[in-house]
C-alpha cells in the first residue's frame, strides 16, 4: 500500500524554509518603504532575486504539481474509476470522488461564431468586451496626449520596475 502524504514535520519545514526566505528580504522592504536598502542596486538585486526564486518554484514545485494534480483527475482516475467500472468512490478522510463530464471550448474563428450565434436566434449570449490591456493601452496614449478620458473608468497611476534580459521583461 502506497503512503503519498507529506509527513507533516516534513512539509512545514520545506514551508517555514521558504517561508523565511522570503520574510528576511520583505522585512527590509516594511519600514519606510523599503529605504532600509542602501542604494538602487541593492533594490534591484533584490528584486531579481526574488523574481528568480519565483521561477525557481512556479518550474520546480508549482507546475510539476499542478501537472501531476491535473494528470490524476483528468487521465489516471477516469481510466482507473472507468476499468473498475466504479460510478463513484468514497474514502473515509477524503470523501466521496465521482466523474463528472464537462467540455473544453476554444473559440477560433469569433467572427464566425458571432454570425452562427445571431443567425441562430442566440445573439443575446454576444457581450462587447474591452480587453484590458488595450484599454490601459488607450488610457496611456490619452493621458500623454492630454485628452479627456470616460468618467467611467477609474485610473490609478503606478510605477513598475523592470529588468530587461536579453529582450525578457521581468
Amino acid at each position: 500500500m502506497y503512503d503519498f502524504h507529506v509527513k507533516p514535520e516534513t512539509a512545514m519545514t520545506a514551508i517555514e524554509t521558504l517561508a523565511t526566505y522570503v520574510a528576511e528580504r520583505a522585512s527590509l522592504l516594511n519600514d519606510e518603504g523599503g529605504r532600509k536598502l542602501e542604494s538602487v542596486q541593492v533594490a534591484v538585486k533584490m528584486m531579481d532575486a526574488l523574481f528568480r526564486f519565483k521561477e525557481l518554484l512556479q518550474a520546480n514545485v508549482k507546475t510539476p504539481c499542478e501537472k501531476a494534480y491535473d494528470t490524476l483527475r483528468f487521465t489516471t482516475i477516469p481510466t482507473l474509476m472507468d476499468e473498475a467500472g466504479m460510478p463513484s468512490v468514497t474514502l473515509a478522510g477524503i470523501g466521496r470522488v465521482n466523474l463528472q463530464n464537462d467540455v473544453s471550448v476554444k473559440v477560433d474563428d469569433p467572427d464566425g461564431l458571432r454570425k452562427w450565434l445571431t443567425a441562430n436566434d442566440f445573439e443575446d449570449m454576444i457581450k462587447p468586451t474591452v480587453n484590458n490591456q488595450t484599454l490601459a493601452a488607450f488610457v496611456r496614449e490619452r493621458i500623454k496626449e492630454v485628452k479627456d478620458l470616460p468618467e467611467s473608468i477609474t485610473v490609478t497611476p503606478l510605477v513598475r520596475a523592470v529588468i530587461t534580459r536579453s529582450g525578457v521583461k521581468t
